[in-house]
């Protein structure tokens, strides 16, 4: 399971119900979808990761930059290489190989990472509470999907905060305005602004406390 972040968007516009409007789908309050859609080619494509290492084979894809990942899909893309495949994974390597000349991606993951800055849609989203929004994304803030909005509504101001359940870590706050982030004072990790942030968006949270000035960890089940 992937860390969960929690992200909160209040905007300041005359329009407010057009913005909402947009950015629902259904009884979903917010669908990325509606600002970058996914291509249909990659939607419900769960390949093996056999099907992925023989389709980067083909294509000639580049190994991770980091040194331990690579080394694990060299060994796994050598592998597949002199493995023989039956027939369906023969037909998901050509429906792989299709996705990546219409759209230069494989698979959902690598075009949600690039194109949302997170693998999956939003998720937990809540319901619209004086013109502020909270929902959660996996493992990452998402500022370009609010950069995308924000240039539908050039003239909203927007302001975007996220913090990981890793609480004092991964934490963003910014103002975005006609399709840029045009103040960004995201803290630093382990920061007092980190874990005030962390407590603003997690209120039920118990388990840090200021104490003498400094965030802590308490151990709630201390007698």
């Amino acid at each position: 399971m992937p860390n969960h972040i929690t992200n909160r968007i209040t905007i300041e516009h005359e329009k407010i119900e057009d913005i909402q409007a947009l950015m629902r789908n259904g009884e979903n309050n917010f669908d990325f979808n509606q600002l970058i859609p996914m291509p249909k080619c990659l939607q419900d494509f769960e390949p093996h990761g056999g099907v992925l290492d023989r389709a980067k084979n083909a294509i000639g894809v580049a190994p991770s930059e980091a040194p331990m990942i690579a080394g694990l899909e060299r060994a796994n893309r050598g592998r597949v290489s002199f493995e023989p495949a039956n027939t369906e994974t023969i037909k998901a390597v050509i429906r792989a190989l299709q996705n990546y000349i219409e759209t230069e991606y494989s698979y959902w993951y690598d075009w949600s990472c690039d194109a949302w800055g997170t693998k999956w849609n939003a998720y937990s989203v809540g319901a619209w509470e004086n013109n502020t929004i909270i929902f959660d994304t996996a493992w990452a803030g998402v500022p370009k999907i609010i950069c995308a909005l924000s240039e539908r509504f050039p003239t909203a101001r927007i302001f975007y905060t996220y913090a990981d359940e890793d609480s004092g870590n991964n934490v963003g706050e910014m103002l975005i305005e006609a399709g840029k982030v045009v103040t960004d004072n995201s803290p630093e990790n382990g920061s007092s602004r980190a874990y005030e942030i962390y407590l603003e968006l997690n209120p039920d949270c118990d388990y840090v406390k200021k104490i003498d000035g400094v965030y802590q960890y308490v151990d709630t089940e201390a007698n």
